[in-house]
């Protein structure tokens, strides 16, 4: 509700939010956020991850347009007027990611990537890296949750590294 309260402080024109829930997450509790969202009087909201299709007639009784974000393909086969193309975004002169980022990306093809957490049904394309190839072992060992697929990017493992260096 924070950063919805700071959204609305820094315009009065309508704005939405996205609500991103991934397949198998441990405690997230979807009808706690969709209450959160229609209280806040938002006009949009787009929804990913998890199938909250159940949850669709409550947002829509509360009069917010609504979008599910899927792949490319299945919404134009679903027939979808348009796409979502966020990473590519990521891409743009006005993008504030690194340009090394960019420029990584811009050089890769699709062979450079893999696809990752198919295990727990939240497929992802990611550019091959060490990190992507802890994922896809952790996977093939035969890890179901999330929380244990993604342990290698987590900050907390870099902060108990660090402080176990620098405890000694």
């Amino acid at each position: 509700m924070a950063e919805i309260a700071r959204a609305r402080a820094l315009t009065d024109k309508p704005f939405g939010v996205n609500l991103t829930i991934p397949p198998h997450l441990s405690g997230a509790r979807p009808e706690d956020y969709i209450e959160a969202i229609v209280d806040s009087g938002v006009k949009f909201v787009e929804t990913a991850g998890a199938n909250l299709s159940r949850y669709f007639p409550r947002l829509k009784a509360a009069d917010l347009s609504l979008m599910h974000k899927c792949t490319s393909v299945a919404a134009l086969a679903l027939g979808a007027d348009g796409i979502s193309m966020g990473s590519r975004f990521m891409l743009s002169t006005e993008s504030p990611m690194h340009n090394a980022v960019k420029q990584r990306m811009l050089a890769a093809g699709e062979r450079d990537t893999r696809l990752i957490l198919t295990s727990i049904g939240d497929t992802t394309r990611a550019l091959n890296n060490a990190l992507v190839q802890q994922i896809l072992a952790l996977e093939k060992a035969g890890a179901t949750s999330a929380e244990d697929l993604l342990a290698p990017a987590m900050p907390s493992t870099v902060s108990s590294s660090a402080s176990m260096a620098t405890s000694g």
